[in-house]
């Protein structure tokens, strides 16, 4: 079994199941969680821009991140995991990027990531964050999908 299972996490159903699936793994294995979300700082540009407190833009995402991590943690506290967190914040980088820095350095042993399986344009044109890590993951992947029409999801 694995004994640092780190997961992606944000506000997404398909999140949802990829910690629930971490937690399962944890649980019956007795490893540990780490929630990671990634939150892009860099501030977006607009031409009607008069003044930006980039400070205070940065602190406010990172403060939603953290909230993103705690109601994780809280999840996994509920079913008797004792979870870290960590907010990454990414900026001039991919989040893919961020994650597997992340869990070199915490040293996962697994990264437990959702997939939304959008289509084929959208993806050729955004990427995946899901497969990038597969593409350069030091350790083995779970991907968790959404569930489909009509099937109960776990």
């Amino acid at each position: 079994m694995y004994s640092r299972i780190l997961v992606a996490y944000d506000e997404s159903e398909v999140a949802a199941r990829a910690l629930r699936e971490a937690i399962g793994l944890a649980r019956d294995g007795g490893g540990a969680v780490r929630i990671v979300h990634a939150v892009d700082i860099m501030f977006p540009a607009t031409t009607d821009m008069v003044y930006v407190d980039l400070e205070a833009y940065r602190r406010d995402r990172i403060a939603q991140g953290q909230a993103v991590v705690a109601a994780g943690a809280a999840e996994a506290a509920a079913a008797g995991i004792q979870a870290e967190t960590a907010v990454l914040e990414v900026e001039g980088t991919r989040f893919s990027n961020a994650i597997l820095d992340d869990a070199r350095a915490w040293r996962a042993e697994l990264i437990v990531v959702g997939t939304r399986g959008r289509g084929a344009l959208i993806h050729l044109l955004l990427g995946s964050v899901a497969e990038r890590i597969i593409r350069h993951s030091p350790v083995p992947i779970l991907l968790v999908g959404s569930p489909q029409p009509g099937k109960a999801g776990r």
